[in-house]
């Protein structure tokens, strides 16, 4: 039997699901995270990005530092062909407002430590409708937790080769 080869990285997630489902993917701290655990995840992202009016080409901001949720959330926007646009956690201010702004994300993921930052610049972005906080919700701010609460089925939403993935800004 043929492998299918791999065209995105969505593809190429799908592809190690399917053949090892139960190997680790993160080992984050205690934690072993398998393939079918981060593919979960990722569709609760997706189900609850798309029920925040997320959708085919909408710009999902992730300004956060490394942990699991931001491969939770990369790997949700590849499913809804949502546009990924990571923020790099070392980026303060005017850096973090022209990145949002410019890039027209619709939401932003972040964390604690980052939400200041975020909060400072946030009446600058005006395509901004949403920040979520891994750690938990804030005044106009929406927790994580609330998008792991959707169910963990979600229909890929079809891709072509050429539909963007990401806006990476250096």
């Amino acid at each position: 039997m043929a492998v299918k080869t791999p065209e995105n990285l969505r593809d190429l997630i799908q592809l190690n699901l399917a053949e090892r489902p139960d190997q680790t993917f993160i080992y984050w701290k205690d934690e072993e995270i398998s393939y079918r655990e981060l593919d979960e995840r990722a569709n609760r992202v997706a189900s609850g990005m798309s029920a925040l009016g997320v959708g085919k080409g909408g710009v999902v901001s992730v300004y956060l530092p490394n942990c699991p949720e931001f491969l939770y959330t990369w790997f949700g926007i590849t499913k809804l062909g949502a546009v990924f646009g990571p923020v790099n956690a070392m980026f303060k201010g005017d850096e973090v407002r022209h990145v949002l702004s410019d890039s027209g994300a619709v939401v932003a993921v972040t964390s604690r430590v980052l939400l200041d930052t975020i909060n400072a610049v946030r009446a600058g972005c005006p395509e901004l409708r949403q920040v979520i906080c891994i750690e938990g919700a804030a005044p106009g701010v929406m927790a994580f937790e609330e998008l792991m609460k959707h169910p963990p089925e979600f229909e890929p939403v079809a891709i072509a080769r050429n539909d963007l993935a990401a806006i990476v800004y250096t």
